[in-house]
């Protein structure tokens, strides 16, 4: 959710000196601080990489060439078959549910890396029960942890890159409609009804890819 290159680049110097003079702090009010260095330096790092996906710096965008150009004083055209470099599109300034495309895809971004470090995590715990022959942890821990894990937020995780990589905005042509958008199904409803209705989603209100809501067979 940390992610500005400008800010990035201040920790990076913040927590460099942490590491450089760590000796020194240690010995001041300040050594609570010096014991996180290495997180402070690593966290800017990666604040770095992901504002380079946010394509944000300060708060301002960087425009490597906009897919999209003005058509008036207001309205915008997108250039066809372009797609942003990296990032952003700094168009998305100007829209208005900026703030709710920026932050669903923050959130999004966040919990594949999440679940990506906890599950490296759990592995690291499920090779030294292995190491130090620890069975009963491995069966008792590790398993039940990865299983727990990987069937929740895995399957999110899988959700959401499914959701990402399916070309809402071309024609449907197993169901005969034009999908776009607005259309996708909410991964919020699908989650909750894997527990509510045991994973049954009602064609009616969330459209299913490959589908017919008009009431044909898949």
């Amino acid at each position: 959710m940390y992610g500005d290159m400008g800010h990035g680049i201040c920790l990076f110097f913040v927590s460099s000196m942490l590491v450089l003079f760590s000796d020194q702090i240690k010995k001041t009010s300040m050594r609570d601080i010096a014991d996180v260095r290495y997180i402070l330096w690593m966290m800017s790092f990666f604040a770095v990489f992901c504002g380079v996906c946010y394509n944000d710096f300060v708060s301002i965008p960087f425009d490597a060439g906009s897919c999209y150009t003005r058509a008036g004083p207001i309205a915008i055209r997108r250039d066809s078959d372009c797609v942003y470099a990296i990032g952003f599109d700094p168009v998305w300034v100007l829209s208005t549910n900026e703030l709710t495309f920026s932050n669903s895809l923050k959130m999004k971004t966040s919990v594949i890396f999440g679940v990506v470090q906890m599950s490296l995590g759990i592995f690291m715990k499920a090779f030294n029960a292995l190491y130090f022959r620890r069975y009963i942890d491995f069966i008792f821990e590790f398993l039940p942890q990865i299983i727990l894990l990987w069937a929740l937020f895995g399957w999110m995780d899988l959700l959401i890159i499914v959701k990402w990589l399916t070309p809402w905005e071309v024609p449907c042509q197993q169901a005969g409609h034009r999908l776009d958008s607005s259309q996708a199904p909410s991964i919020i409803t699908i989650m909750i009804a894997m527990f509510l209705k045991g994973g049954a989603i009602d064609p009616t209100s969330t459209w299913i890819v490959g589908s017919d809501t008009s009431g044909g067979s898949p």
